[in-house]
């Protein structure tokens, strides 16, 4: 370290680093460092001098050589000081025997400096260590050493202060829910709404306010703290009305950082100057109770959307606290200890709907159960035009208790107003993203969130997942479940991330389930999970019932699954279902099953070939997937097809497209013909190679087929059904088909240019349909094939084969590759960190590569580059895992 190979010295560094580090208040961190720089840098007497980038001066933030001076304004003499050298270059500066090294002034009071090391954080300086007076010969290498330790335990420190202080705003926030309790039951509503303004100004650290409530159809002022009513009714919107009128009726806040110049205010009735002004209406259950008026004086820094965002969080429950008087009063009276928890519980549960909206071919229930007093679950259905569409939101921040309630007050405050006047819900939930982010990264909490619109008569939802469970639509008429994934990070993690929005068509009977992981991870005590399939299961089982019996089967079987098993999250569920569709039957309408489907029998030669026995297939076997029958393991399964033959040949698109329209078909069939969807059969699929020969042979567990319906004819006649067109293409886009076991099997053979034929030094050994795993000269290559990683399930996947391939692997190399990951779940990082203690524990090496600056920050935010060997791209991942 620092040059110097004594491990002594080294580890007498890492002390020092490790002791300045720990401190945790500015007292005990200057006392320690006083010490360390007599002891080991000789240096006696010391200032830290901070940078103003506003006011351009330095300011003393510590001295032992001036009395009673913190804080205090500094001057140093000449441009060419000492001072002023190293603050503009960034380097030590030591006298060396210079008589006019300068000097640093505090108040009159005049010392020498001798030395001085710059502190530096991110390739910035921010301030000085300067030595005054030296104890013995000072060591500049001690110098240069604790001042890069200082650099980043000063600004640590300061971090960990200003985050006691944002605790102490949540401590704030708590308090005035319990102070709320104890005016209601000792005071009337004028103290409380004291209480309030003192509260809302203390947040946003203003000093003049007024609370105006409703009374008989006008707005009363009921506190007025420096500013008057006749002041704050001069301030007009554009539209022409006092704009306390206008924020009334729109019940949206209304931020003005520039009323001079703000269009959307007249200000020219002001008798005073503002520099800045918050509106925030009182509202609860679409009862307008009031507004909050806050000014913060001339000279001050202006209000941010912070600000009004903590306003907002704030006043929203105190507007509930004020309707809900005589609920605090009762519960003061029945029960003390638990008075403020039970108090949350019912505002929070006074947030979520009622009861659920009327919408026409659709009914809608849903339900929040807290395992605490208070939780982060939420969910809401709100329109600005219910005759047509509504939203439905479903939401669960991390964590329990006030905080995760006062978050989830926030963001529903956020969402109904943006959701409802944005028309781009991707830039609505990025807005609400934004406006967390500030709350949120401080205590380490996100949300997860599904967000969709309903529309009526195009029967259709728009929707947005951000980081949260798996919607499920499950279709009665065809016995299967859709699943909506994540299409985002959860909310509060990354500032300005991107959210994508998607569709979805439903159909008569159609039923849709959303949930928060309460429900799926809800545990029986033998800490076995209810799980995804369960959910499944029970939409199948109850898919006839109405949607309120629907939900409360639900509930009733999750509960009987758990039995006395204490709970550790909240359930939250949602069941929208859409009416069964009437349709009139036309006279000339011929029932489905009386069309006609067969193959043109005209000729005698079959179209492909039909064997009994088993195919003669010479070659290498490089792919082998065993599936279940499922669709959608269907086409992971021929994404997986597709880019190991990609990785094989030198395709073109045309090409691409040929192929997999041919094994889609083949696998298709499988699927629906061959196995017919009996989840219990599976369908098999192997890849061999010889030469530049590609056989792709597919076969499931049905009992086969007629081959006289396979009879060869030039071109498909226009009645074919789709089935036999997609044989007859086959036939045309592949060198050779054949039919095998009685038609279960199909072996399709295609001639290629062969590029990267396999060998022994690169072998796939890929069994996920969702990664992409080879070996390349003893090393493990993990690779992605979709751009984001969400899905819990496939996650749980991917994290249990990676295991199972590295297990009993002495010094295993593996890399990670995350090339093209955009996106991710927050529990990928638990799976990362399990499979580098398993090859760490087998003396292996784990690498990571190719990661996408947003993922990048996340590892940076939880500190996890400091665990893992992260490194740009694969081929220096390769170079480093080799040496």
């Amino acid at each position: 370290m620092f040059g110097i190979n004594d491990k002594t010295y080294d580890a007498s560094i890492l002390a020092a680093s490790q002791e300045l580090h720990a401190c945790n208040d500015f007292s005990l961190f200057y006392t320690k460092l006083r010490d360390m720089l007599r002891e080991r840098a000789k240096c006696k007497r010391f200032s830290i001098l901070l940078y103003n980038n506003r006011l351009k001066t330095f300011s003393l933030d510590y001295s032992n050589a001036f009395d009673d001076a913190w804080y205090a304004a500094v001057e140093h003499d000449g441009d060419d000081s000492l001072i002023q050298r190293c603050f503009s270059e960034g380097i030590p500066q030591y006298s060396v025997g210079q008589p006019e090294a300068g000097s640093v002034i505090v108040n009159g009071q005049s010392e020498a400096v001798i030395g001085c090391e710059p502190l530096i954080i991110m390739d910035q300086i921010y301030g000085i260590l300067a030595c005054h007076e030296t104890d013995g010969t000072l060591d500049t290498m001690w110098m240069n050493i604790i001042s890069k330790i200082i650099s980043t335990a000063l600004i640590n420190l300061q971090l960990y202060e200003q985050t006691n202080n944002e605790a102490s705003e949540n401590a704030a926030k708590l308090w005035a829910i319990k102070s709320a309790g104890e005016l209601l039951s000792h005071m009337e509503l004028d103290s409380l709404v004291v209480k309030i303004m003192e509260l809302v100004l203390s947040i946003v650290s203003a000093q003049v306010g007024s609370i105006m409530l409703e009374e008989n159809d006008h707005l009363v002022t009921r506190v007025e703290w420096g500013l008057s009513d006749e002041t704050i009714r001069s301030i007009a919107h554009s539209s022409g009305v006092p704009l306390v009128e206008y924020v009334k009726q729109q019940k949206q806040p209304f931020l003005i950082e520039h009323p001079d110049t703000d269009k959307r205010v007249n200000c020219s009735k002001l008798s005073s100057k503002m520099d800045s002004l918050i509106v925030f209406p009182l509202y609860t259950n679409d009862r307008v109770l009031g507004v909050v008026n806050i000014v913060n004086p001339l000279g001050d820094e202006k209000f941010s959307s912070r600000d009004m965002d903590l306003v907002i969080t704030m006043t929203n429950l105190l507007s509930i606290s004020i309707e809900n008087a005589m609920l605090y009063k009762e519960a003061l009276e029945q029960e003390r200890v638990q008075e403020q928890l039970n108090i949350a519980r019912k505002i929070q549960q006074d947030l979520m709907p009622v009861e659920a909206p009327k919408m026409n071919g659709f009914s809608v229930d849903g339900i929040n159960l807290m395992c605490d007093e208070t939780g982060g679950d939420y969910f809401d259905y709100f329109s600005s035009n219910p005759e047509k569409f509504m939203h439905i939101v479903v939401g669960d921040v991390s964590g329990h208790g006030i905080g995760s309630a006062l978050v989830m007050a926030s963001a529903r405050a956020h969402i109904r107003a943006f959701a409802n006047n944005i028309a781009d819900i991707s830039q609505a939930i990025g807005i609400i993203n934004n406006l967390m982010i500030l709350d949120m990264e401080k205590n380490n909490q996100f949300m997860t969130l599904f967000l969709m619109t309903l529309d009526y008569e195009m029967k259709k939802i728009h929707y947005i997942s951000a980081g949260h469970e798996i919607g499920l639509i499950y279709r009665p008429g065809e016995d299967m479940i859709i699943e909506l994934e994540s299409t985002g990070l959860p909310l509060g993690l990354v500032e300005n991330a991107k959210f994508e929005d998607r569709y979805a068509q439903l159909q008569e009977n159609d039923i849709l389930f959303l949930y928060t992981d309460g429900i799926k991870e809800a545990m029986n005590s033998g800490e076995e999970m209810f799980g995804l399939d369960r959910i499944k299961q029970c939409l199948k089982k109850y898919s006839k019932l109405p949607v309120d019996k629907i939900m409360a089967a639900i509930v009733n079987d999750v509960t009987a699954f758990t039995g006395n098993a204490q709970q550790q999250d909240d359930w939250t569920l949602v069941v929208l279902k859409m009416s069964k569709v009437k349709k009139e039957r036309k006279k000339n309408d011929v029932p489905e099953e009386k069309q006609s489907c067969n193959f043109s029998t005209e000729t005698k030669e079959y179209l492909v070939k039909f064997i009994e026995d088993e195919p003669d297939i010479d070659g290498v076997e490089v792919y082998h997937r065993v599936i279940k029958t499922d669709l959608h393991e269907k086409e992971h399964l021929l994404d997986d097809i597709i880019a190991v033959t990609q990785n094989m040949v030198a395709i073109d698109e045309e090409s691409s497209f040929g192929l997999r329209l041919c094994l889609d078909e083949a696998l298709t069939n499988c699927v629906l013909h061959g196995n017919k969807l009996d989840p219990s059969k599976k369908v098999t699929f192997s890849l061999y190679q010889k030469e530049n020969t590609l056989t792709f042979v597919v076969f499931d567990e049905g009992d086969g087929f007629d081959p006289s319906r396979l009879r060869n004819i030039q071109e498909p006649a226009p009645w074919f059904n789709e089935n036999g067109r997609g044989v007859f293409l086959m036939k045309e886009l592949m060198d050779d088909v054949i039919y095998f076991r009685s038609g279960r099997g199909v072996l399709i053979q295609k001639n290629y240019n062969i590029t990267s034929p396999v060998t022994e030094e690169t072998k796939m050994i890929i069994s996920n349909p969702n990664c992409m795993v080879e070996e390349v000269n003893g090393i493990i290559k993990v690779s992605f094939k979709n751009n984001k990683i969400l899905n819990e399930s496939n996650i749980e996947r991917i994290h249990l084969d990676i295991l199972e391939l590295i297990d009993n692997k002495p010094e295993v190399k593996l890399i990670i590759d995350f090339k093209n990951v955009q996106y991710l779940s927050s529990s990928v990082l638990s799976k990362l960190v399990s499979i580098h203690k398993k090859a760490v524990a087998q003396d292996g090496v784990l690498c990571l590569c190719s990661l996408d600056p947003v993922i990048l920050k996340i590892f940076e935010i939880t500190k996890l580059t400091k665990l893992f060997t992260i490194l740009p791209d694969i081929d220096q991942a390769m170079e480093i895992i080799q040496n």
